[in-house]
């Protein structure tokens, strides 16, 4: 999709594209929507933003009424980079398409033209922007998918393309499968390098079909579709790589253990990682489409909110190595109970064929719980005997800014350092390790691995304070984690915890907020600051108020008012850990009136070393 240039500022494609993603994520119901447009889109403001969408509104409404003819694009090249940081260049075809042999190079003002490419195969453009018209109006509503994404496809072929789209999301056709895990070999450019480790780090004997290359069970001949057209439109469905595709399911952490997995597995191979947590239909897919063919492994994550979301996840993907984290309380509006969101994390095992893998966490009852299909192998991560590859022992070190672990498996025990201080990053590290890759290999690509952005990343200001920016999102094992961090690391002054609401819990909100705030008054900590109206309600409670009175208490909705308290209580030493949910938006503060404009300058004035508590862990109004 190409959006029609302001005519009162020029666009460059980075922003629409910014503003295209945007328009997708924030639906016309939300809250303050064009506000969080305008902060998602670079350099631009929301007057400009606000024009920028009318202008492609009525430049829609005229193409739909035929008074112009449909726009003419050139094709064009991407430069993008895989994860292992070799270049490769995606050729996208133009509206009028190079498929079936079709030329874009020039563009016609026919009516055959008009014609909404009637008979022409879908590009993979089209389809992209089909994905996120499917995930912004949801199934049935052809005519707005049509009419603001799909410009170039009415809605009744919308409509049949969805239908092709998810009758080939369904099929289970066993003909369409990647090799096994057990035949892992390092590709690069189609060639089959010379026999490596298996993945799976399973015996000899299993392991000695690496050097047979692939595995019977996909066929050599099959045909390879241009990129992006197998996911709907070929025999190559939930195929994407010649390679093996490691998915990473679970209730926390997705998207830490997907980043330490993509560095381990760059020991071996090249490797594409799905970029931050893309772990939707829609994130998921495009993912897939991104990922170029010859590469070694694919690291995906795979996020839920419902039942049923992981099995659609996992049938469009089909990996060969499936990882489930842990079950805890997240999103527990649309489930009763842990058991039912174990049952529906469990879904990514359901399908799983001989040869492919299962790793679990050995310490997680629930995840042990579910049942593992017949002739699939199951490796085991975590701290208790049995496991095939288990945490021996985990410490804080360098005054609690990164963390020593020790792990143990396949015959082989390693000791490195993480540069970082979160507690939960042992176990991520125990999942990289327990794909087969020697543990010595292992270690030695941890140890250079740093934070994801935005989770228990670490800063310290030039006057001394530390901020621990972990607002990407919260739950309550993430938030009890972020709790025992700031707890454990070494402190010469105050101790300040920000917490932000956390979302989509159900009905046993309250009583989560209650426990993190008693979390916080056992942590002895100086000062506990809570944003969010679900923070205030337990804080208010009858039960909490004797256990409160001894430590400094902030309580506001207002995340600009809370910035402002805050800091007048900052000193050189002190440390300031900000956490919450994203709907929350700790991250973000967007001056709305020229008075809090103010108010942020006067406040940054008074404190110009720290300044990135602002810049870097800002607060937003809820």
């Amino acid at each position: 999709m190409t959006v029609a240039k302001s005519r009162s500022s020029v666009w460059s494609r980075e922003q629409d594209i910014a503003f295209e993603n945007a328009l997708a994520i924030y639906p016309e119901d939300s809250a303050l929507r064009w506000e969080k447009i305008a902060a998602d889109v670079p350099g631009k403001n929301l007057e400009e933003v606000i024009n920028h969408y009318e202008l492609l509104l009525d430049d829609v409404c005229r193409i739909e009424s035929g008074c112009v003819p449909l726009p003419c694009y050139n094709s064009f090249s991407v430069r993008s980079s895989s994860h292992g940081g070799n270049e490769r260049t995606v050729r996208k075809s133009g509206i009028s398409g190079r498929l079936n042999g079709e030329s874009n190079d020039g563009c016609k003002s026919t009516k055959l033209e008009q014609n909404r490419h009637k008979g022409i195969a879908w590009t993979e453009d089209e389809h992209r922007l089909f994905l996120l018209g499917l995930e912004k109006y949801g199934k049935g509503d052809w005519r707005s998918i049509s009419r603001n994404f799909v410009l170039t496809r009415t809605p009744t072929q919308v409509a049949s393309h969805a239908q092709k789209y998810f009758i080939r999301l369904n099929s289970m056709n066993k003909d369409r499968r990647r090799t096994s895990i057990h035949d892992i070999t390092s590709v690069d450019n189609g060639d089959v390098s010379i026999p490596q480790v298996p993945i799976t780090g399973q015996t000899i004997g299993a392991a000695a079909r690496v050097s047979s290359g692939k595995s019977n069970k996909q066929s050599p001949t099959a045909p390879i579709a241009p990129l992006g057209v197998g996911i709907y439109g070929t025999t190559t469905i939930g195929q994407p790589v010649t390679g093996s595709l490691v998915n990473v399911a679970g209730s926390v952490g997705k998207t830490t253990t997907n980043t330490m997995v993509a560095l381990v597995l760059e020991s071996v191979g090249t490797v594409c990682c799905s970029p931050g947590n893309w772990n939707n239909e829609i994130g998921v897919g495009l993912s897939l489409i991104g990922m170029s063919r010859d590469v070694g492994f694919g690291v995906l994550e795979m996020g839920m909110s419902k039942k049923g979301e992981i099995l659609e996840l996992a049938r469009m993907c089909r990996p060969d190595v499936r990882v489930i984290l842990n079950v805890s309380a997240a999103h527990l509006e649309n489930f009763t109970n842990l058991e039912e969101v174990s049952v529906a994390k469990g879904e990514i095992l359901r399908e799983a064929m001989i040869g492919d893998v299962c790793v679990l966490n050995g310490d997680d009852p629930l995840v042990m719980s579910l049942p593992v299909p017949v002739g699939v192998e199951k490796v085991l991560f975590g701290r208790k005997l049995g496991c095939d590859v288990r945490l021996v022992s985990s410490e804080i070190v360098d005054g609690g800014c990164n963390i020593q672990i020790v792990l143990e498996g396949f015959n082989e025990m390693v000791k490195f350092v993480i540069s970082s201080p979160g507690l939960h990053l042992p176990i991520n590290a125990a999942v990289a390790s327990a794909l087969g890759v020697p543990l010595s290999l292992a270690g030695e690509s941890l140890s250079r691995s740093k934070p994801v952005h935005r989770r228990s990343e670490l800063e310290v200001a030039e006057n001394g304070i530390t901020i621990i920016n972990d607002v990407y999102n919260a739950s309550p094992a993430s938030t009890q984690a972020a709790i025992d961090l700031l707890r454990n690391i070494d402190c010469k002054g105050k101790r300040v915890a920000i917490l932000g609401d956390m979302l989509e819990l159900g009905p046993t909100e309250f009583e989560f907020h209650e426990l993190m705030i008693r979390s916080c008054c056992n942590a002895h900590f100086d000062v506990v600051a809570l944003v969010g109206t679900r923070f205030i309600s337990a804080a208010e409670s009858i039960d909490c108020a004797q256990e409160i009175k001894d430590i400094k208490l902030i309580c506001t909705t207002d995340g600009h008012q809370m910035a402002s308290k805050i800091i007048s209580y900052l000193n050189s030493g002190d440390i300031v850990i900000v956490k919450g949910s994203r709907q929350i938006g700790m991250e973000k503060h967007n001056p709305r009136d020229p008075d809090e404009k103010k108010r942020v300058i006067e406040v940054r004035q008074r404190m110009p070393d720290a300044r990135m508590l602002y810049v870097k862990c800002e607060f937003a109004k809820t």
